[in-house]
């Protein structure tokens, strides 16, 4: 602990040093005071008048005037607005005083060579104070001429931390930012030594490859390829050392033109990592600042999932589903929407947005595979929820003149079912076996209709109709089971 209390008092003196040398040099001498008014030499042509004696007498005023008789009376004017008080001037604090870039590069070339000097220090206290004030130094002036040996003393101290997955992010930015330089040519190997040490064997050849300078003229252009390439592909391992770039990265450019692509990969970066309120304040940022993003259906899509899945707020995932139904229509966002929307209406208990979303899937997407159990999701919501059998029923008849074969007739059936349980009406019952008989006699579905057009009227006490019936199965479908239980059935009508 001696050593660290020595250490920082040291640093401390050394800072003070070199504010005082950057104050002095930023400073302007003291104008040279003026000469006294009473020096000044009189005006040319003229003499000076000689004082007065003191027994003189004093010289009589200008007769007094008259006095003006006052003018007629008037309606008195307003009085004058009182001038508003001067703004008050705040004294400067000295963040605001101007400093001459001659003493800020003294400043910061003494700072620099402190810190050279202090991270040979092989304490590790002492190197984890030296490497954060690097960090610092880096950020205040990252086109400094020492930048690039800067950024690779800073790798070094990590690497000396064992923080190696900070290390291994700094050298890549190293070989991005400052490719050429004498500090990159000494990190490619550093680097290609530490993946390959210490890195996921999965993820080395990516790591190796993020190494090779991108081919883009713009150093912000390689390092947003960086950070967008590493993300993607090593986000989860590399997460910590990652978000602090992107911190970096938009203070340092700000309007950088492709921050909405960045800031994209941040959220998602946040997401993968299962750090969902970190990722719900990237979305919603990007959402704020980037109105216009082509990135803007799926990221709104990705939030509305976060909300929903993980983070339970429904209600605010319901809004975001509708929004991309709405604003991108055809687009495969508003598609996915609309998959998620009707059963998060369900859970909110909102059935007629559920029956409502499942129509707009059967008017938008009709050949799509999913609208058969949209037509089957609509008719269970309006039976089972809204307790609405009679428009269940319309449904189900729908969904069977859309797809005929075994999902028309099975449709009908069910709406038969809904009819005699729910509406209890025999007779619009019976219409929908009627419907069976007529269409889907070619897939053996008639002598089933039949029997059961037979038993609905015999329970509603028809026996006349039932016999019909009846009587049509027994005698047009001899061979059918059916035909054999008709008869049973018409045997015991005649024995009443």
């Amino acid at each position: 602990m001696d050593r660290i209390r020595l250490f920082a008092f040291i640093l401390s003196a050394a800072l003070l040093c070199a504010a005082r040398a950057a104050a002095q040099e930023a400073g302007d001498p003291a104008p040279a005071a003026g000469p006294e008014l009473s020096a000044q030499p009189e005006p040319a042509g003229e003499e000076a008048a000689p004082p007065p004696a003191p027994d003189a007498p004093v010289p009589a005023g200008p007769a007094e005037e008259e006095p003006v008789p006052a003018p007629a009376a008037t309606e008195p004017e307003p009085p004058a607005a009182e001038p508003e008080p001067p703004a008050a001037v705040i004294d400067p604090s000295p963040s605001d005083e101007i400093v001459s870039p001659e003493a800020r590069l003294s400043a910061r070339e003494a700072e620099w060579a402190f810190l050279k000097a202090a991270s040979a220090e092989q304490d590790k206290d002492i190197t984890r104070i030296v490497m954060t004030q690097v960090s610092g130094w880096l950020s205040s002036g990252p086109l400094d001429s020492t930048a690039a040996e800067a950024q690779l003393l800073k790798a070094e101290l990590r690497i000396r931390l064992k923080d190696h997955r900070e290390a291994v992010v700094d050298l890549l930015k190293q070989l991005q930012l400052y490719p050429g330089s004498e500090a990159a040519r000494k990190a490619g190997p550093m680097l290609e030594g530490l993946v390959n040490d210490k890195a996921d064997k999965k993820l080395r050849p990516l790591l190796l490859e993020l190494a090779k300078p991108f081919n883009m003229p713009a150093k912000e252009d390689r390092m947003a390829m960086l950070l967008g390439r590493l993300a993607a592909g090593a986000g989860d391992d590399y997460y910590e050392p990652l978000v602090e770039e992107f911190r970096l990265f938009f203070e340092r450019f700000p309007s950088y033109p492709g921050r909405d692509s960045l800031q994209r990969a941040l959220a998602d970066l946040h997401a993968g990592r299962k750090e969902y309120t970190a990722a719900r304040i990237a979305y919603e940022k990007l959402i704020a600042m980037h109105p216009s993003t082509a990135l803007m259906a799926g990221s709104k899509l990705a939030l509305a999932g976060l909300l929903a899945d993980s983070l339970k707020e429904y209600d605010r995932a319901i809004e975001l589903y509708l929004e991309i139904t709405n604003s991108f229509p055809g687009t495969d966002e508003a598609w996915r929407s609309f998959s998620k929307l009707p059963e998060l209406a369900e859970k909110q208990k909102k059935y007629e947005l559920a029956v409502e979303t499942y129509e707009r899937i059967l008017t938008l997407y009709p050949e799509k595979a999913e609208a058969y159990e949209a037509y089957r999701s609509a008719a269970r919501v309006l039976r089972e929820r809204m307790k609405k059998p009679a428009e269940a029923v319309a449904v189900l008849v729908r969904l069977a003149d859309k797809y005929g074969g075994e999902k028309g007739h099975g449709a009908l059936f069910l709406a038969a079912e809904i009819t005699r349980k729910d509406i209890k009406d025999a007779a619009a019952e019976a219409v929908l076996y009627d419907k069976i008989i007529a269409e889907y006699e070619k897939d053996g579905q008639a002598p089933a209709a039949m029997y059961a057009a037979g038993e609905t009227w015999e329970k509603a006490k028809n026996y006349d109709m039932a016999r019909q019936y009846y009587v049509k199965l027994a005698e047009k479908y001899r061979e059918d089971k059916f035909a054999a239980r008709a008869q049973k059935r018409l045997d015991a009508i005649l024995g009443k």
